[in-house]
């Protein structure tokens, strides 16, 4: 089976539909029975193709970007651009079997013309953002926005999503939809807990691993952090609020016990949340969060607002805690409770590890492709 992958981000670029990309890539390496090409934006300012596998080709297109993090709109509309020549072009040498978008946009758009004039179907595996409603920063535009979702659905053999949350959410947007569910996968080798038991002394070290921008909300960790005597706030990530967040910590008087890390290397994300008590991340939404799968297979209980995915995963207070977006009273308490009772947290993590050690990138990697070939 010959497949087109379009996706404007995928590491170095990018946060968890990168990862997910990656992940899904490692689990169809070999894979004699597919080939695959995906056309991505590229670092630099070069064209380039790079061997991920011999069956897996990435094709890296320029596209302007800045912010490794984040695309603007002037970046978006460039790969969009050039991804739909790139895309015709492929497709006349190679003549794909099917095909899937990373996004309905902007990796959707390009999709359109092969499906309209070249009957090549695709699926779309929505990522967070291209949902009405998902984030806040693009409420202005998702009125603008939501005819051309539409058209991107409509046209498409099938939509993906990764939790019951997503779903809800495109329903409610388009009611004649029927999303696929295919969760996100853990690597629970890579990601696993430390040989020795966590320490129940010394500051509560409490990881978000995220990047820092709005819709994250790791100012309301900072608040909450500041309320809360014996906690070590450790942020991982980097993004556009990062300068806000640090002049907050200065402000509220807790610039020594917040932490900001950076871009942390994946190779060594498997040591920072072995290194960490509790896991907390006050999104405004997600869809299905890698970092939340990754610290509950490292052994860590997690702290979470109620968004897409968390009701699959979290148990209250069997494996870990939710709360509603900027309910800062609950987030204190359940920071409180934790610095006072570390012996609980052991269990918690246990029970989170258990829990997704059922999610893996092997199932999740042989769903898709079953999809796929049921398209092609």
């Amino acid at each position: 089976m010959r497949l087109l992958m379009i996706n404007n981000e995928f590491p170095p670029l990018g946060g968890g539909t990168a990862t997910a990309n990656w992940m899904l890539f490692r689990e169809l390496a070999g894979n004699s029975a597919v080939t695959i090409d995906l056309v991505t934006a590229a670092a630099g300012a070069e064209r380039e193709e790079v061997a991920f596998a011999d069956n897996i080709r990435l094709v890296r297109l320029p596209a302007g970007i800045r912010d490794i993090h984040h695309a603007g709109a002037r970046e978006l509309l460039t790969f969009t651009l050039r991804a739909r020549r790139e895309a015709a072009r492929l497709h006349r040498a190679r003549r794909y079997d099917a095909a899937l978008a990373w996004h309905a946009v902007p990796a959707g758009l390009p999709l359109l013309p092969l499906r309209w004039f070249h009957k090549l179907p695709f699926l779309v595996r929505v990522g967070g953002a291209d949902i009405p409603g998902f984030e806040k920063r693009y409420d202005r535009i998702y009125p603008f926005l939501k005819p051309v979702l539409r058209t991107i659905w409509k046209a498409s053999s099938g939509i993906v999503v990764k939790s019951e949350g997503e779903r809800e959410m495109i329903r409610k947007a388009m009611p004649s939809l029927e999303p696929v569910i295919i969760p996100n996968g853990v690597d629970t080798a890579m990601f696993s807990p430390p040989a020795a038991p966590r320490p129940t002394t010394g500051p509560l070290r409490v990881l978000c691993v995220a990047r820092l921008i709005e819709r994250k909300g790791q100012d309301q960790l900072i608040r909450a952090t500041a309320e809360t005597p014996g906690v070590e706030l450790l942020l991982a990530g980097g993004g556009d609020a990062r300068p806000a967040y640090e002049e907050l910590a200065s402000t509220l008087g807790v610039a020594d016990r917040v932490r900001f890390l950076g871009e942390v290397d994946r190779k060594d994300l498997p040591d920072l949340y072995r290194g960490a008590d509790l896991f907390a991340m006050t999104s405004f939404n997600e869809g299905m969060s890698n970092a939340m799968l990754e610290a509950m297979a490292s052994g860590l209980p997690v702290l979470v607002t109620q968004t897409a995915g968390t009701a699959e995963i979290v148990e209250e207070g069997v494996n870990g805690w939710t709360l509603a977006w900027q309910d800062a009273a609950t987030l204190t308490a359940r920071l409180t409770r934790a610095v006072a009772r570390r012996d609980e947290l052991a269990a918690l993590g246990a029970a989170a590890r258990d829990k997704v050690s059922r999610f893996t990138w092997a199932a999740a990697a042989q769903r898709y492709l079953k999809l796929l070939e049921a398209v092609a």
